[in-house]
């Protein structure tokens, strides 16, 4: 894990984001070394975690793992862990399962029915809560291929807030989500859907490009922002950071090693 990150994002091991709603988003610069960091901090606490992973394979997720000194096949036989190919579940349900399209206000322009994507993530937060015995975490890595594939931003909402309510209704599941904006330019769709979830959370943490540009030294900016539930009130960190292979270094701005 990485510990800076730990101190910047004000959790530990007797502060771990219970009940709590984390809101990643990430543009122009790669910001997946937070889910990476949360997905290996809940499992080194022996929380119970369902992960549903879009952007890339089982198999990567699990040699970063290591890096972080976290047995993601270790988790997964223990049943700590639950593992959704999210690529996979989409898949399947475009290509061999065609739906009649009726009154159902989670049914994409696609053939894919998040109902049966809520139903499939809910099945696995029970039975971890079951053989575990206590609230699991959820993680979204990340959301914005639904969007991708013709939900709504609506629906994504409406459905985002089905699975808050599942997982943080005892008040000790915790809910980290990603949203990624991979064009060159603003989405204003990702960006409506950044506000509409940013709304609804405790925690974002905001990856950005730097505005000079790419720089070999410094690799993006993150701003954190933690919110009251007193709405009027929030607290943010403003740090620059540079990707290393194990860790991530951060700093002030103007501060990296290479400026100095």
């Amino acid at each position: 894990m990485f510990s800076d990150l730990n101190n910047l994002l004000a959790i530990s091991k007797e502060n771990h984001l219970q009940g709590e709603f984390v809101v990643i988003s990430s543009s122009k610069a790669d910001g997946s070394f937070l889910i990476h960091h949360f997905l290996s901090f809940f499992l080194k606490q022996n929380k119970p975690v369902c992960f549903v992973g879009f952007s890339q394979s089982y198999n990567h997720y699990n040699t970063v793992a290591q890096k972080l000194s976290c047995n993601l096949n270790a988790a997964k036989t223990s049943g700590q862990l639950v593992f959704i190919e999210g690529m996979k579940l989409l898949g399947d349900a475009v290509s061999g399962n065609r739906l009649v399209k009726g009154d159902n206000s989670l049914m994409c322009n696609t053939d894919f029915d998040l109902q049966k994507f809520f139903l499939c993530i809910k099945s696995s937060l029970d039975s971890l809560k079951v053989n575990q015995s206590q609230d699991p975490v959820l993680i979204i890595d990340n959301l914005s291929f639904l969007h991708y594939i013709g939900c709504s931003i609506p629906q994504l909402v409406m459905f985002v807030n089905y699975l808050l309510g599942k997982v943080t209704s005892q008040g000790t599941g915790s809910f980290v989500l990603a949203i990624y904006n991979d064009m060159i330019s603003v989405d204003e769709e990702s960006d409506l859907l950044w506000k509409n979830l940013s709304h609804l959370c405790s925690l974002t943490c905001q990856v950005t490009g730097l505005e000079s540009g790419y720089s070999k030294d410094v690799h993006g900016e993150l701003l954190i922002t933690w919110r009251s539930r007193d709405v009027k009130q929030s607290q943010t960190k403003k740090t620059q950071f540079k990707l290393l292979d194990k860790n991530v270094t951060f700093f002030a701005s103007g501060m990296s090693s290479a400026v100095l």
